[in-house]
This record gives C-alpha cells, sequence and structure tokens, in this order.
C-alpha cells in the first residue's frame, strides 16, 4: 500500500529558489535503514494565478522554483545515480561531483557539435574571412562526438562500479523506488489551503510520520485504488 503526503499551499507560498527538506524522521524514507545521510531530489515549481491575458506563453502570478529533498540512507542514494544521475549534479557528495562534471562535459559536447553543423548553414556566411572557418565544420563536430562518447563511457563505467559494489554488498535497488511528486497549479494563489505538492511514498510509516510532524492531510492508497483521506493531528 502507497501513501500520499498532499502539502498544502500555506507551506509552499513563501518558497523561492529554495530547498523543501523533509529530513524527519531520521531513517531513509524508502527502507528504513539507518543512517540515512543523503537526500533524494526533485527539482519543482510552484505556480498560482494563470494570468490569460498574457500573450507568449503562460504567465502566473506566482511561479517560483524549488528543491524537494527527502532522506535516504546511501545506499537508496547510489540507486539513484544509476537511474536518475542528472539530479545528484548540485550535490555536495562524491555521486554528485561526479554527476556534475558529467553534466558540463555533455553540455559541452553537444555545443561542440551544434557549433560544427551550425558552420554548415547560411546563418554563417560564406564570406572570404569566414569560408576557412566553415570549410572546418568537420574538427568541432568531431571534438564534440568525442566528449559525448568519452562521457557516456565514463558514467556507464562508473554506473557499472556501484551496482557492482550493491550487488557484493546484497543490496537490492529494485525493492525501493523514488517518491512520485506532483505540482498541481493553483488558480488562486490566495488559498492557503489548496493542495500545492503531492508527494507518493511507498513507505507508509515514514510518510504518516513526517505528516504528522507537518500536519499535512494525507491519503492511503489501497489495491483497489480507492482513496482514505486524513488529517494528520
Amino acid at each position: 500500500m502507497s501513501i500520499k503526503v498532499m502539502i498544502p499551499a500555506s507551506s509552499m507560498i513563501d518558497i523561492k529558489n529554495t530547498t523543501l527538506l523533509l529530513d524527519s524522521p531520521q531513517s531513509c524514507s524508502r527502507c528504513d535503514q539507518l543512517p540515512a545521510d543523503f537526500f533524494e531530489s526533485h527539482r519543482l515549481k510552484f505556480r498560482a494565478g494563470y494570468q490569460k491575458t498574457h500573450i507568449f506563453g503562460k504567465k502566473y502570478k506566482v511561479e517560483n522554483n524549488y528543491t524537494l529533498k527527502i532522506r535516504v540512507c546511501e545506499t537508496c542514494y547510489q540507486a539513484d545515480y544509476l537511474t536518475n544521475p542528472e539530479m545528484l549534479d548540485r550535490d555536495a557528495t562524491t555521486q554528485g561531483r561526479i554527476a556534475k562534471f558529467h553534466s558540463i562535459a555533455w553540455t559541452l559536447g553537444g555545443l561542440l557539435a551544434a557549433a560544427g553543423f551550425l558552420l554548415l548553414t547560411p546563418i554563417i556566411p560564406d564570406t572570404p574571412a569566414l569560408k576557412p572557418f566553415k570549410d572546418l565544420w568537420q574538427a568541432p563536430v568531431a571534438v564534440g562526438v568525442l566528449v559525448l562518447f568519452l562521457t557516456w563511457l565514463s558514467q556507464r563505467k562508473q554506473q557499472s562500479l556501484i551496482l557492482h559494489a550493491l550487488d557484493s554488498a546484497g543490496k537490492d535497488i529494485r525493492s525501493y523506488s523514488r517518491a512520485e511528486v506532483r505540482t498541481p497549479i493553483l488558480a488562486d494563489e490566495n488559498d492557503l489551503s489548496a493542495v500545492a505538492l503531492e508527494i507518493k511514498f511507498d513507505n507508509e510509516v515514514w510518510a504518516m510520520e513526517t505528516a504528522a510532524i507537518h500536519h499535512w492531510l494525507t491519503e492511503k492508497i489501497t489495491s483497489s485504488d480507492q482513496t482514505v483521506s486524513f488529517m494528520q493531528n
């Protein structure tokens, strides 16, 4: 059975470019293991008050970026590197630094390859001054592809090392999954009771305890897809 924690706008309205930290209880939010000194990350947006008069794109009266961090153990954190390495690139951990290096390398390789192909287009005029550069379009493409390939190899090697270490320790990373999150767009930014963030946990006990700490509404999700809602006091 899973459980959904529903966080109201009153807990989110002032959040901007910061972190919503769920660090209690002190055990892992997935497997209850101790110690649990790492955090699962989700990069989210809080949006409220849609402005219909905005012509280009969608505009909201309130639109704030934030990061949701949920306490996990080292094993579950390493499992995240195997499935979502891009979510670790801002963490001050070993895997986080490696993920950041790979993220930069992916971007650099892509830019180099794109720059080479750009030289082939009419966007770069075929003038006498620029013709030597246009004739060398293959060089940045080749370097960019090489950077992307080496980055892929490096990432696969790091993931293989982590997977081998977890398998050797008898850890089954398939048993526990990341929390599922949903960020409803609020029609009225002044309605502080509206649900601004929903988090689905497989660990029912951990979710109930963290909801009780913050007095958040919870909803049990049964196997028959029926739900039961109640407030933590």
